[in-house]
């Protein structure tokens, strides 16, 4: 069986589909990953084989919203878009960029004759390429599902720009029951196995932590933006005084936008599911790859969300008791402190953290999956 992976152009839009693609290798079927040319390289650092269908891409700067016009006038501060409408505009905008990749996925699924598309939750292209080719498509969850109106709005820029649509034939929900939306059928469930990149362990990873180890990360794509080095040292400033060592995950080509660090801290890219095997606590932006991971470790969290999918990942982990949530740009620092405090020092946080773990360490793992989805796809004619 042949099955086509399509994503954006992100870290944690390709790092959940790695497990299920290896997988899918291993038990013998042919894979092959599609993106944008210039993240081809981050993908075969996977060990999977990768097709450019689309031209390089800005992603932030693809998402991010826009700005005054040049000459206009300074204004107020703009209220901030509710929920819904920042998950609306995000949606339009993968749509739009979906489009610009369509006619590489088209030709790529004429060529390659996949039996499958397997699509992260961003991405449209190849949803509306194998609806086209009369394929099955699979939607392959990071996490907690999207809101409605960013795949909503995702699929109608995708037909206003000349593309067809039909829904996913299955969706793979790699959220724990506990931590799903009340009330959401997530759909076949697998679990979260984290995968962080390529990386080599420095020996320091592998010994036991003499005082609590706090890990601080906010991501790949936040330290991009200006507005993160205050909220950098304000957390820094926080845990060091709770005396705990710092280690902060940081992508290499960002550290030195943190500036001089306090003695006994460490930055710097590491994997991050292993580096939270010794780690007490983790406190980050809410990314989904970044709360999962610390999920499947068992660690609890404190989640100061920015945008998109982290509010609901924020909102969700904390009602099961394995996070605590702050606003990041509101908090005071006495109450970062306190939740910092409380997360590190209370082990009911602990044990909801390790419960939810257990619970996703039980479900179906991408092996399993792997044998089902070709059984389940294999009848459909190419």
């Amino acid at each position: 069986m042949r099955v086509l992976f399509t994503l954006a152009a992100a870290e944690a839009h390709l790092y959940p589909l790695v497990p299920l693609g290896w997988a899918l290798r291993a038990a013998g079927h042919s894979v092959l990953m599609a993106t944008s040319a210039d993240f081809v390289p981050a993908v075969t650092a996977t060990g999977l084989p990768v097709a450019a269908v689309a031209e390089e891409v800005d992603l932030v700067g693809w998402l991010r919203p826009p700005g005054p016009p040049p000459g206009a006038a300074p204004a107020g501060p703009p209220s901030p878009p509710s929920p819904g409408e920042m998950a609306a505009r995000t949606g339009r905008r993968f749509g739009e960029l979906a489009v610009r990749a369509l006619p590489g996925t088209r030709e790529l699924v004429g060529r390659w004759r996949p039996d499958l598309v397997v699509a992260e939750p961003a991405e449209f292209a190849g949803p509306a390429a194998a609806t086209e080719a009369g394929l099955p498509w699979v939607r392959h969850q990071w996490g907690l599902p999207l809101r409605p109106e960013l795949a909503a709005n995702g699929a109608e820029a995708v037909v206003a720009g000349g593309g067809s649509w039909a829904g996913p034939a299955r969706t793979l929900d790699v959220c724990p029951d506990s931590v799903q939306y009340p009330g959401v059928d997530g759909g076949l469930r697998m679990r979260y196995v984290p995968f962080n990149g390529t990386a080599v362990l420095e020996p320091w990873l592998l010994e036991a932590p003499t005082r609590p180890r706090v890990l601080l990360t906010l991501g790949t794509i936040l330290p991009r933006d200006e507005r993160a080095e205050p909220l950098w040292r304000r957390l820094l400033d926080r845990l060091t005084g709770l005396g705990a060592e710092v280690l902060i995950a940081v992508p290499d080509r960002h550290r030195e936008s943190l500036g001089p660090l306090p003695d006994g801290v460490r930055a710097g890219r590491v994997p991050l599911f292993q580096a939270l095997a010794g780690c007490s606590m983790i406190v980050h932006h809410g990314g989904s790859g970044t709360a999962m991971t610390a999920m499947a470790a068992g660690v609890p969290q404190v989640i100061l969300p920015h945008f998109a999918d982290q509010f609901g990942n924020a909102e969700r982990f904390a009602a099961v008791g394995a996070a605590r949530a702050l606003a990041p740009h509101e908090a005071t620092d006495a109450e970062l402190r306190e939740a910092c405090e409380a997360v590190l020092t209370d082990p009911r946080h602990r044990q909801a953290a390790r419960a939810v773990a257990a619970e996703n360490a039980a479900a179906p793992d991408p092996h399993e999956i792997a044998g089902r989805l070709p059984a389940e796809f294999a009848a459909v004619p190419n």
